[in-house]
């Protein structure tokens, strides 16, 4: 009797497991063929998001729901990259176990707000406190980890950048395909050289879309642009000097806030000194790629967030920003949106605009 039920049990796992991996495969096929399409999904759920936060109070607290929200959007376009990656081929070469250091600082990183707000909600300021240390912790960890055991160079944010859904951008991103322009299939037949003048020009059928048409001539050897295909930098020197102290950023004004309190400008400057220490560093390499330049070009804009961070923003900078706003509010059409930032900007400030956020 019991071989019985242990039968009809595996047969019934069986029947389900068999449905789920067919439901998994046709959701792989619909997204790898569909990346349009899978991009409207994920824009719905961004939009839900950031309507979410103009429905819900403005307390710290309330705003739980929306963070989650936001969260599971983030994961959703990030689980849809992982299985666009497999199924084109554009994992880069790495170890597995890199490869989930790098997959769980990327989902880290896109669930921290929501962590720090349930740990606030359910825990009170000691629950957050505590989430926002051990959050901060741990992503400096794995950071350093792959830094020094992996060669990680300077390191995006978030790591696996989302990739672009238009088709014609994937299909230059596959690693199958070295030569990723259009036009460049025709070798050496996409331009030809004028007898008399000697001048080399495109031919028809070498032309590029509409849309992407310019004067340059193809590149008979171009250069992957997407991150996949790029090598990463070995940072030796200053310039791991300057990683180093960007990664550590977190840790060191947590110390700060730990010894000096919130309101002081100790842990404030210390951060802001770290910041410009790293860009200071990592400019003398000489070797970064493309990727890593623009992750440069970004921690540079994010200087301008230390006016929106306190003590300044409480001292400073939230006067003169609220009367901005007040006076963009008598231009019509951005009265509504004036008039939610100003009442917003300030709950918002206590809960992104970190010195330790990257």
């Amino acid at each position: 009797m019991e071989d019985s039920n242990d039968s009809v049990i595996s047969k019934w796992y069986n029947s389900l497991h068999a449905k789920y991996r067919h439901q998994w495969k046709s959701y792989e096929t619909w997204v790898t063929e569909n990346p349009e399409s899978v991009a409207r999904v994920e824009g719905i759920f961004r939009s839900l998001a950031y309507v979410s936060y103009m429905f819900t109070g403005q307390e710290i607290t309330q705003q739980v729901l929306p963070e989650l929200v936001y969260a599971l959007s983030n994961l959703y376009v990030f689980f849809n990259d992982n299985i666009l990656r497999k199924a084109l081929h554009l994992c880069r070469q790495m170890t597995l176990t890199e490869e989930r250091l790098i997959k769980l600082l990327t989902v880290i990183e896109h669930i921290e707000v929501f962590l720090e707000l349930a740990g606030t909600r359910l825990a009170g300021r000691t629950g957050r406190w505590i989430i926002i240390a051990s959050v901060h912790i741990l992503r400096v960890i794995l950071r350093l980890v792959l830094l020094f055991k992996y060669s990680s160079g300077i390191q995006p944010v978030p790591p696996l950048t989302t990739l672009k859904r238009d088709p014609k951008s994937l299909q230059q991103s596959h690693l199958n395909e070295p030569q990723s322009s259009s036009y460049s299939e025709e070798g050496a037949n996409a331009t030809f050289t004028g007898q008399r003048s000697g001048r080399v020009i495109r031919t028809l059928d070498a032309a590029p879309d509409i849309n992407h048409r310019s004067w340059r001539l193809p590149d008979s050897n171009p250069v992957p642009r997407t991150p996949e295909h790029l090598e990463r930098t070995e940072l030796t020197g200053l310039p791991l000097l300057g990683e180093i102290l960007h990664i550590s950023r977190p840790v060191v004004h947590l110390t700060c806030l730990l010894q000096w309190g919130e309101k002081s400008w100790k842990p404030w400057l210390a951060a802001l000194t770290v910041d410009l220490a790293n860009l200071i560093l990592l400019s003398k390499s000489d070797q970064i790629n493309i990727v890593e330049e623009k992750e440069i070009s970004r921690r540079r804009l994010l200087l301008l967030l230390y006016l929106l961070r306190s003590p300044c923003f409480d001292n400073y900078s939230k006067a003169k920003v609220l009367a901005f706003l007040g006076t963009t509010g008598r231009i019509w059409g951005l009265q509504t949106l004036s008039k939610s930032l100003s009442e917003y900007l300030p709950k918002w400030q206590k809960i992104y605009f970190y010195n330790w956020l990257q």
